[in-house]
């Protein structure tokens, strides 16, 4: 190979690293990974044996851009943030997936009901996660669920 087509395959693997769109260094202010007992406003709200538990937050003021959700679920994973749940309004799914895409790029769509976005992390086999996808509840209505998921939570998700 030549030395021109092989510094031309180095400057666009380079471009592809410095204008490639980056996972989320935490959400709503808490960075991933953060252990639970530096919060005081968390409220257990399920679990999933000793491991994984969910809480929401008091006083929670979240929202994507300018849509409200109806409720954000913090998981913690070994007593470390992992991931967030965010239920949204089923109207709100378009103006949704816009902003997520504004935020992090083109995202691969699964099937007519979902969505995600893939971030690997070279020192992990799962990479970070958001999935955003249409979901029926209990009496045949629809929510839209916007999922934050670290690799750590990725991995034990898969073996449940």
């Amino acid at each position: 190979m030549s030395k021109k087509f092989i510094a031309v395959i180095f400057i666009l693997l380079y471009a592809s690293c410095v204008f490639a769109f980056n996972a989320p260094e935490g959400f709503a202010g808490i960075k991933w990974r953060s252990y639970f007992h530096e919060f005081d406003n968390m409220k257990e709200y399920a679990r999933k044996g000793i491991r994984f538990k969910v809480f929401t937050r008091e006083g929670d003021n979240i929202a994507l851009n300018n849509i409200r959700p109806v409720h954000v679920f913090y998981n913690f994973l070994d007593g470390r943030f992992s991931g967030v749940n965010m239920v949204l309004d089923i109207s709100d799914k378009d103006k949704a997936l816009d902003i997520l895409t504004r935020q992090y790029g083109a995202c691969r769509k699964l099937n007519e009901f979902s969505y995600i976005w893939e971030f690997p992390e070279c020192d992990q086999i799962f990479p970070f996660i958001i999935k955003a996808e249409s979901l029926e509840i209990r009496g045949g209505s629809r929510i839209f669920n916007v999922q934050y998921s670290t690799p750590e939570e990725s991995e034990f998700v898969s073996t449940l």
